[in-house]
């Protein structure tokens, strides 16, 4: 008989015991993956939602506001800003693309949205691509003509049972006003499933104040800049008038993930806990099961059977019973995941996307049954934990924007003292930009601040901007009155990224920690002629 099947027949002797062992172990698993699952569709979804546009202009309000309202459908809408803000950015030359949106009323809790084709049109840098499962999009509408066509996004299709076709308006007051399903889209796992959209014109014509103004009102536009290095300029533009206001999504992003990060560390303080309490479990029913077979382990131990196979005999029933509760776990994790993403969707318009299995897998199942194992020694094991800190020398080249500026030549070209940095380890300080994904992976560097301020330097000319790409996602609070130092590769040329644009100087690998004692100066402190 080998030493498995005596586990087994261990564990089976004990089916009251060792199912409680085992469902211990499978709600831990379960609580810690859903978790996991959930947190990390919650950043992605995000993340997804905010990088496809750099701007939103709209009017003044809060950012956080601004953003939620406008892509996640999260609050409720801003005031209203003219459409001639729309006009100014769809023929400014810095401009990619410019995209108006209105947001309306709603049907069956399904938010209308006026705004043009454009939202729907592909681009090598959106995350996100959209067609129809059935019918087509509409035709932009001109003014005053509105056909008064809707597309449906997947959700909204499924959950009210419309289909092509089919006319639907939300109110008696709308009566004289039916839309009339001409498409439906395909799933994008995004608040664009839970959306209605047609044409401006339409949303302007429902609309019985709109239809009185002469200039016609719109809630927020989507902007796309051509070079990343124009997003500053842009948001401090739109800032500075009195009427609107300009959000950066990353910002906004970051700023609710920092504040979500406190919850997330009492949730990871949560499940650490659970964990050592399914380990206490599973030790004490052990060692319980132990002192009930004592004759047994007498006996064996006396037909000759060595003090290490009754260790195994005990490590291997450990590693059945986390392996079985791990297995259901796991299948348990994903159902409550699932639920959570389902009720998130529900109430918050955040979609996720569907949960596929990973690499995360089998490593659960790996590091629950070497956790059954510990927890089946006698006594407890010793748990080292190494690290290692890593510096950088002092002796790494610092560069200012002011040698930046000054390397540009005509045409572009750069001098060669500035080339001859390149594949070097610089260092370089400014202010953060945050302008790509809010794990700050890419972000701008600039000498002026968000809000005009200059740092280590005054402005003795152009104003320039460096890319970064880091090692890996960065953790810090973002500020824009806060200085950093940034460490990586320097790159110098002009170079096109597909996603990001244009780019005269890069820094790649880099690493970010805040510049302490920094000088910052206001832009009214400084002399004019420095400007």
């Amino acid at each position: 008989m080998s030493l498995w099947t005596i586990a087994w027949k261990y564990l089976c002797g004990r089916r009251l015991a060792s199912a409680l062992t085992a469902i211990s172990v499978a709600l831990g698993v379960s609580l810690i993956l859903a978790t996991f699952l959930l947190t990390r569709g919650i950043r992605a979804g995000f993340i997804a939602g905010t990088t496809d546009y750099s701007l939103i202009v709209g009017a003044k309000s809060s950012p956080t506001q601004l953003v939620l309202g406008t892509i996640f459908r999260l609050d409720v809408a801003t005031p209203n800003i003219p459409y001639t803000v729309y006009e100014q950015l769809h023929d400014d030359a810095r401009v990619e693309r410019a995209v108006p949106v209105a947001l309306g009323d709603a049907y069956q809790g399904f938010r209308y949205v006026g705004t043009t084709t454009d939202y729907f049109a592909a681009a090598p840098w959106r995350r996100k691509t959209f067609s129809v499962a059935t019918g087509r999009f509409w035709d932009n509408d001109p003014p005053g003509q509105p056909s008064y066509a809707a597309v449906l996004g997947a959700e909204v299709a499924q959950r009210t049972g419309l289909q092509i076709g089919d006319a639907f308006y939300e109110g008696e007051e709308m009566a004289e006003h039916p839309l009339k399903a001409v498409g439906i889209l395909r799933p994008t796992h995004s608040a664009d499933d839970r959306t209605i959209f047609f044409s401006l014109a339409s949303y302007w014509d429902m609309n019985e104040v709109a239809r009185a103004m002469a200039v016609k009102p719109l809630t927020t536009v989507l902007v796309r800049p051509k070079r990343l290095s124009d997003l500053p300029h842009l948001h401090r533009e739109f800032n500075v008038n009195p009427e609107t206001q300009a959000a950066l999504p990353s910002a906004v992003l970051l700023t609710i993930f920092n504040l979500l990060g406190v919850a997330e560390q009492v949730l990871r303080f949560v499940l650490g806990t659970v964990v050592l309490v399914v380990l206490l479990y599973m030790f004490v029913a052990l060692y319980s099961a132990m002192l009930e077979r004592r004759r047994e382990i007498a006996t064996m131990r006396a037909l000759g059977a060595r003090r290490i196979t009754v260790l195994v005999i005990v490590l291997l029933e450990a590693c059945l019973i986390t392996l079985i509760g791990g297995i259901v776990g796991l299948l348990g994790g994903h159902g409550v995941a699932v639920l959570g993403a389902h009720l998130l969707s529900q109430r918050g318009g955040l979609a996720l996307a569907p949960f596929t299995v990973s690499t995360v897998h089998p490593l659960v199942l790996v590091g629950v049954t070497l956790l059954g194992a510990c927890a089946g020694l006698l006594p407890a094991c010793l748990w080292l934990v190494m690290g290692t800190l890593s510096a950088y020398s002092d002796e790494v080249p610092r560069l200012t924007f002011a040698q930046l500026v000054d390397s540009i030549k005509a045409n572009l070209e750069l001098t060669q003292k500035v080339k001859s940095y390149n594949g070097k380890e610089v260092e370089i300080q400014g202010f953060i930009i945050p302008a790509g994904p809010p794990d700050l992976s890419f972000f701008l560097l600039s000498r002026v601040s968000a809000i005009g301020n200059y740092c280590c330097e005054l402005s003795t000319g152009q104003d320039e901007t460096v890319y970064v790409y880091t090692a890996k996602g960065v953790q810090l609070f973002y500020d824009p009155l806060r200085v950093y130092k940034v460490r990586g590769l320097f790159e110098a040329g002009a170079h096109t990224d597909p996603a990001n644009g244009m780019s005269l100087f890069r820094l790649r690998q880099a690493h970010v920690e805040e510049a302490v004692g920094a000088k910052i100066m206001k832009i009214e402190d400084t002399p004019a002629s420095a400007r």
